[in-house]
């Protein structure tokens, strides 16, 4: 075994590192998910040692949200595909949204829009995990409103996950 946590920081940071860079190459044999997984590691141990330096705060929930989004989305860059294709678009896109007012492409007004309310919707979520002790009070919900909650967040993530925010279906 890797010994955990037990044999001090160091060790625990190299043992983050080993399995997330495995964890990446368990995923497939390429620089690009080599990549995905030491940076995954990195930000691990960037974000646990820089968790210590902050009072839990709503402030505090809100930067690490924004922050971790943030980061694991542009990590997802190297993963997708075997070569550097997807990480090159996105730093084009950049450059050339910075040069002509952030026009970027492939990128419109829904999808920014329904991103930012989810993202809403999830730090203030992450706030109240996080204060009180929701799923004890959701368990102490009546369970004709849990399962209207159960039903409603399935098709949610049905119409999401299969449709999008943009959804064209003349588009594929």
């Amino acid at each position: 075994t890797l010994g955990g946590n037990k044999k001090g920081k160091m060790i625990q940071y190299i043992n983050v590192l080993i399995v997330s860079i495995l964890s990446g190459l368990w995923h497939g044999i390429n620089l690009g998910c080599f990549i995905w997984g030491l940076l995954h590691g990195l930000g691990q141990i960037v974000f646990d040692k820089a968790d210590s330096f902050f009072k839990d705060s709503l402030i505090k929930t809100i930067i690490s949200t924004v922050l971790t989004f943030s980061f694991v989305s542009f990590v997802w860059l190297f993963f997708l595909g075997n070569s550097f294709e997807y990480f090159n678009y996105f730093i084009d896109s950049v450059k050339l949204g910075f040069s002509s007012g952030l026009n970027i492409p492939n990128i419109n007004f829904p999808d920014i829009k329904a991103t930012l309310i989810l993202l809403v919707i999830m730090i203030v979520l992450d706030y109240f995990r996080y204060k009180y002790n929701v799923l004890e009070y959701f368990n102490k919900l009546n369970i004709v409103i849990r399962w209207i909650f159960y039903i409603a967040l399935i098709f949610t993530f049905l119409l999401l996950g299969t449709y999008g925010g943009t959804y064209n279906a003349s588009g594929f």
